[in-house]
């Protein structure tokens, strides 16, 4: 496969990783709550270089994390993400996956 074709495709040396994370957490109060816990883990994760997508609720959020470039170090990234949402005051559960191909796996 050529160059061009595996960069739009995501393949060989352009391939990501990601994992999926999921929490549970002391229901917040209203949205304004929501939101500060959101913001929170959206701001430590853009600090980490990753990208989120998936859902929020008042009690567990299910997010995939994409690590971005590839060969960016994303074991480590993977563990502080993880760390990072164990801390935060209210947790209770938290599951994530491990390291796959982001593009071109079931998730």
């Amino acid at each position: 496969m050529k160059k061009r074709l595996r960069k739009k495709t995501h393949r060989g040396e352009y391939k990501e990783l990601g994992f999926v994370l999921t929490a549970t957490y002391e229901e917040k109060a209203d949205m304004e709550a929501l939101y500060a816990f959101v913001d929170q883990l959206t701001g430590k994760f853009d600090e980490l270089g990753l990208d989120i997508s998936g859902y929020f609720d008042f009690s567990d959020f299910d997010i995939l994390v994409n690590t971005g470039s590839p060969n960016t170090d994303e074991a480590e990234r993977r563990d502080q993400a993880i760390a990072f949402v164990k801390s935060l005051p209210g947790v209770t559960e938290v599951n994530a996956s491990e390291l796959v191909d982001a593009w071109h796996n079931d998730l």
